[in-house]
């Protein structure tokens, strides 16, 4: 078994930055949209953030402690809530520029549930979607951050992990049955629900075992890289095929487990395919996906505003400053906001020491 900390998966990372680019896509508009291929998306990202974590602590585990939980969702979120206070100030300004929206007294606890990420708790989709709208994503991955810790207890042993993985997806599944026959008692909004969602980030851990499983029984020649690149390219067209014929046929959860198909699959890395996105310039543009994400509704009414209007070189302008900002987020102003909060994590605990020594020191 290898301890090494594991290399990234450089086809799940393109496979990643092109679902956030297809939502980005979707939310500006100027297609037929004549199937959901934003949904998928998101349900793309939702497993194959589960998978990744589950790869990355396969081997050297997590505490599975309550502290812990606290611990690793506060690295998680240090690296991109400045960046979420940042967009959520500057769409409230410019939606007031734009379409005149004034921040009214009984609009705060929406406001406030936006700046501390709870907003993907509500069933009410005026506030999951209020404001900076497509940060309801983070809110719900924060949740999935968080039970991290427990759920990576279950996939030590393929054993447990396989028949776990398919009880699971038939949980995701009853819960598309239950809203389809109104039989909703939690009152759920499933695109969003962060239990929902974590069902679909614990499917892609629980393939873990089985994917570390079959990849130290094989060794891949080029051959195999050949028909491993045949097969990446057979399950892509496969899957836009049956998006576009079943988009309104199929329950969302069906479209988790194709999801789960193609993280599995593109997870071994070992195609022609991967072996372009694992080049260094590449795998750099990828790791700014949430960054544009996140930017991407403040940047369009920017630049509706300055233009009064929203059309091809609009949307041209959009990803090029998109992509500007981005790289100046990521590689400039990330690692001193994290070195930032890490200064008053620092202070915290050392007035904390300090007053348990202080203390103990009155107490003797």
């Amino acid at each position: 078994m290898e301890t090494v900390k594991p290399k990234k998966i450089g086809s799940l990372a393109v496979l990643k930055f092109v679902a956030m680019l297809s939502i980005i896509w979707w939310h500006i508009g100027f297609n037929s949209k004549s199937f959901n291929y934003g949904a998928f998306a998101v349900d793309f990202l939702f497993v194959s953030s589960g998978f990744l974590v589950g790869y990355n602590y396969f081997f050297k585990g997590m505490p599975n402690t309550i502290s812990y939980c606290f611990k690793y969702t506060y690295d998680k979120l240090k690296k991109f809530w400045p960046l979420h206070v940042i967009c959520l100030i500057a769409y409230c300004i410019l939606s007031y520029f734009v379409y005149g929206r004034e921040l009214k007294f009984e609009s705060i606890p929406t406001l406030l549930a936006n700046f501390f990420l709870l907003q993907s708790w509500s069933s009410d989709v005026n506030v999951i979607f209020s404001y900076n709208y497509v940060s309801w994503f983070l809110s719900t991955l924060l949740f999935c951050y968080f039970i991290s810790p427990f759920l990576i207890q279950f996939i030590k042993k393929k054993k447990i992990a396989v028949p776990l993985f398919f009880f699971v997806a038939m949980l995701r599944i009853f819960v598309d049955v239950c809203i389809k026959y109104n039989c909703n008692v939690f009152n759920w909004y499933a695109h969003s629900a962060p239990i929902v969602r974590a069902l679909e980030f614990f499917m892609g851990m629980l393939m873990v075992p089985v994917f570390y499983w079959i990849k130290e029984k094989i060794v891949i020649t080029k051959i195999d890289r050949l028909f491993i690149s045949i097969l990446e390219i057979s399950i892509l067209i496969s899957t836009f095929f049956v998006l576009k014929i079943f988009d309104t046929k199929w329950e969302r959860s069906y479209f988790v487990l194709v999801a789960c198909i193609i993280v599995f699959v593109f997870a071994f890395d070992s195609g022609y395919f991967s072996v372009l996105c694992n080049k260094k310039f590449i795998l750099n543009t990828t790791s700014i996906q949430l960054e544009m994400y996140l930017l991407q509704p403040v940047m369009h009414l920017l630049i509706t505003l300055l233009l009064n209007n929203y059309d091809w070189l609009a949307f041209m302008i959009t990803i090029i400053e998109l992509i500007t900002i981005s790289i100046i987020y990521k590689f400039s102003l990330e690692d001193k906001f994290i070195k930032l909060f890490d200064k008053i994590e620092l202070k915290i605990h050392k007035k904390q020491a300090d007053a348990v020594l202080e203390t103990h020191n009155g107490e003797q």
